[in-house]
């Protein structure tokens, strides 16, 4: 584009038109510059758009490979009683740097209505931990305040119940020693960018040749409000060189 105009500048030089001939040229290089610059905002939406849906794909396998776990799950478990437990594997976490590589043994448990879950504890030097929780996906951080005194050997229980996506209530045993805030980390690069909302007021301006009684050329703005997705209001208002008269309108508009 601007290759182009550095070469039509020094023909324009030699026109010769009158200055409404002038005016109509600018505003019709105005539209084309409002033109070229849609096109540039397209561009970014779509790439937007496409990143959007590559987040999407990303999470559609991530669901499948839950999907995968749980019917890994529910045969480890499918001749289980309630109360009994089984132990199985599962590959290597890819999040977490295990000293020792190999499967990660899980233990299934069987409870009324329900199928739980165990893996054995591991403690890692604090820079491991930040570590994961930028790369994973998403990460569940608890943070333990105590109440009291806590004897050795003392057990209470810590269920994080999800009531949001992303977001987890903790519940504890009446009388825990503990208090406890539960987070939920999700790494920037993992939240598809927002879509940007088209702008609601938009200015167009135009010019052109009119036919009908009276032939002109004429030149004009035109400001359109979206007030819905279907309803809107558009403003004009155009001057005819041949009448040297001028026009303006009001609108409601529908779009289906």
């Amino acid at each position: 584009m601007i290759t182009w105009l550095l070469r039509v500048l020094p023909f324009l030089g030699k026109i010769r038109l009158s200055p409404q001939g002038w005016l109509i040229v600018v505003l019709i290089g105005a539209l084309v510059a409002q033109g070229a610059w849609g096109r540039v905002q397209t561009g970014r939406l779509e790439r937007r758009l496409e990143a959007v849906a590559t987040e999407r794909e990303e999470l559609k396998r991530q669901i499948a490979q839950q999907n995968a776990n749980i019917v890994q799950l529910t045969e480890a478990v499918k001749n289980l009683k309630v109360g009994e437990r089984a132990t199985g594997e599962i590959p290597k976490p890819q999040y977490i740097p295990y000293a020792v590589p190999g499967p990660l043994k899980v233990e299934y448990i069987r409870v009324p209505g329900a199928i739980q879950t165990r893996v054995e504890t591991i403690r890692l030097p604090g820079k491991d931990i930040e570590k994961i929780i930028d790369t994973a996906p998403q990460t569940i951080i608890a943070e333990f305040t105590a109440t009291r005194d806590i004897k050795a050997g003392e057990k209470f229980r810590l269920i994080a119940a999800q009531v949001s996506p992303g977001i987890y209530q903790p519940i504890l045993d009446l009388g825990a020693p503990v208090t406890v805030e539960v987070r939920v980390a999700t790494p920037i690069d993992k939240i598809p960018a927002p879509i940007p909302t088209p702008s609601r007021l938009t200015f167009t301006a135009y010019s052109g040749y009119a036919f009908g009684v009276s032939p002109s050329w004429l030149t004009g703005i035109r400001a359109d409000y979206r007030l819905s997705q279907r309803w809107g209001l558009e403003a004009d208002a155009a001057y005819f060189w041949s009448t040297r008269t001028q026009q303006y309108r009001l609108l409601a508009t529908l779009t289906f």
